[in-house]
């Protein structure tokens, strides 16, 4: 699988992991693996359903529970959108005290996003300023910080 994604053929490796995760579905590498070629293949419904069967597993696990989040406030298909929830497991990856600082980043935009959504735009502003006071802070590529601001102000704030 891991071949077959290095070579940009999402197809075989889709199969390959999905073969890994039916086999051990409490794999985290076969289940970030096969996410990201879920994701990259557009397939919105199956990257949430592969997720929430990765939080049976790890529940606490920083990149499921923000990719979970991340997809149900900012899914390109907006029928598969749920900002309530989505906004629940951002929350947990920002107060999780080991989160790594660009899951911190992805979840703290998520949660600007979820918050417009939900209508509050001055929870939706804290997280902006508070995701692009951490970039900087952390001296993230400059590429990253202007894309920060670019949504922030693609979303009003």
């Amino acid at each position: 699988g891991i071949l077959a994604q290095q070579e940009e053929d999402l197809v075989h490796a889709r199969e390959f992991f999905e073969a890994a995760f039916s086999r051990k579905p409490d794999d985290l590498l076969t289940i970030q693996a096969l996410g990201d070629v879920l994701m990259r293949q557009n397939q919105w419904r199956q990257s949430i359903d592969l997720f929430r069967k990765g939080m049976e597993y790890f529940p606490n696990e920083p990149y499921i529970v923000e990719r979970l989040g991340s997809l149900l406030v900012a899914c390109p298909d907006k029928n598969l959108r749920n900002y309530n929830e989505g906004k629940d497991y951002l929350e947990r990856v920002v107060t999780h005290k080991n989160s790594p600082t660009t899951i911190l980043i992805s979840a703290g935009r998520g949660l600007a996003e979820a918050y417009i959504g939900l209508g509050d735009k001055q929870k939706a502003a804290m997280y902006m300023n508070y995701v692009i006071n951490l970039a900087r802070s952390s001296l993230a590529p400059e590429k990253l910080i202007k894309d920060l601001e670019r949504k922030s102000k693609e979303l009003g704030l």
